[in-house]
């Protein structure tokens, strides 16, 4: 561990970046990180100077192929902030599943999207701390519209839904009858830090017209924004530790 600047300190290996804001006691994690020297000491969400400015992708996890014509779900995941229970929610339901860990550079979730968004097939995001409802996966396989999502709550009970303004990627599907259409939307996108994709995305669909579709119940959100997750995560325990059996590399997304 090295301590540099105002309490600064990067577990190289972990691609973890802590340090004290400067108004208070907050911390602020970060799956990447700039220099102590430039670092800003602010909350920056993913926009620090010096910091990787391209994704850096490791192989992906293909947990299980389907049978042909099955949806593809995608799991992006932060290692030590995933759940077993979101994954057996998938594993659950008929589909083909590849976990993808987008920790190692704030522009890894938009590499990863950018992939997907360009290969022209349906697909699905289930992120690392939302659990999908019973028969999720089969009702977005059936369902014509172009944009599907899950609302969910979040710790205040404000929903994240794409009708009340806000939107996410927690629980989303898109068609490649969609994305085929406009094949660098994600590419052109000006923020690529995962703080701003999902957001930029959806209101770059709404400047085109489209409105997601809302799919009934709603998610459940296990993220508890009170630092514990994180904590936990940097001490190197967190609930999906043990979680590399299920992994299989796989580099052929486009081919599931």
């Amino acid at each position: 561990m090295k301590e540099e600047g105002i309490r600064h300190e990067h577990p190289h290996g972990e691609h973890t970046h802590v340090h004290a804001h400067p108004g208070g006691d907050q911390q602020h994690y970060h799956g990447w990180h700039a220099e102590a020297s430039i670092c800003r000491g602010d909350d920056t969400f993913g926009e620090e100077e010096g910091g990787p400015r391209e994704p850096n992708l490791v192989d992906p996890e293909l947990l299980r192929v389907s049978t042909p014509g099955h949806l593809l779900v995608v799991m992006p995941y932060v290692p030590g902030m995933d759940s077993p229970k979101v994954i057996e929610a998938v594993m659950n339901q008929p589909c083909t599943v590849v976990r993808q860990d987008v920790s190692t550079t704030q522009y890894d979730y938009w590499g990863l999207t950018r992939e997907l968004w360009e290969s022209g097939q349906d697909w699905a995001y289930v992120e690392h701390d939302v659990v999908i409802p019973p028969k999720c996966i089969i009702r977005f396989r059936a369902c014509p519209e172009p944009w599907c999502m899950h609302d969910y709550a979040m710790q205040d009970g404000k929903k994240i839904t794409d009708w009340g303004g806000n939107g996410a990627f927690g629980v989303v599907r898109f068609r490649g009858e969609l994305t085929r259409k406009f094949p660098t939307l994600v590419a052109d996108l000006f923020h690529r830090s995962w703080s701003h994709l999902d957001g930029q995305t959806i209101t770059a669909l709404r400047g085109l017209g489209y409105r997601a579709h809302q799919h009934f119940p709603d998610a459940e959100h296990l993220h508890v924004y009170d630092g514990s997750q994180e904590a936990a995560r940097m001490a190197g325990s967190g609930p999906s530790r043990d979680l590399h059996l299920l992994r299989v590399p796989s580099r052929q997304l486009e081919r599931l």
